[in-house]
């Protein structure tokens, strides 16, 4: 990943805030808080924001992908960390390991192997997840 200075004032127009703008609306018809004319022009709103993505200056578009990237990777991350754990879920079920296990090498490599699949994954996420909170960090202290 990058590590370039993101512009000052970075306008919401990421993957993620789209992402985001779309379940709020979502959320706002479903509970009916709004007319649902209302609703619609807000969804019109939301899918004009890649259009006005594209008119942005060549260094906020560069930021901007720069994060999108970053949320694709971190996403990523996080599903494989998920299907690790999925994966190790059956012995995490048992309490203990048995003792039928515990002298029986090829089950005891085995495990280990699994949990050190969580923990690679689990890293992968730590790592991607402060590679973010980096980039949001250092344009909320951009002068």
């Amino acid at each position: 990943m990058s590590t370039q200075r993101l512009p000052v004032q970075l306008p919401p127009l990421t993957a993620a805030h789209l992402t985001q703008f779309r379940s709020m609306i979502a959320d706002i018809a479903e509970n009916g808080q709004m007319a649902e004319h209302d609703t619609a022009l807000l969804t019109r709103l939301v899918a004009d924001l890649p259009r006005l993505r594209s008119t942005q200056p060549a260094d906020v578009q560069d930021a901007l992908q720069v994060l999108d990237q970053n949320d694709a990777v971190l996403t990523a991350a996080l599903d494989g960390f998920k299907e690790s754990m999925l994966d190790i879920q059956d012995v995490l079920d048992g309490a203990r390991i048995s003792a039928h296990q515990m002298v029986q090498s090829a089950a005891l490599a085995a495990l280990a192997e699994r949990v050190h699949a969580v923990s690679q994954a689990a890293a992968e996420v730590a790592l991607r997840a402060k590679e973010r909170s980096d980039m949001l960090r250092r344009h909320e202290r951009a002068p």
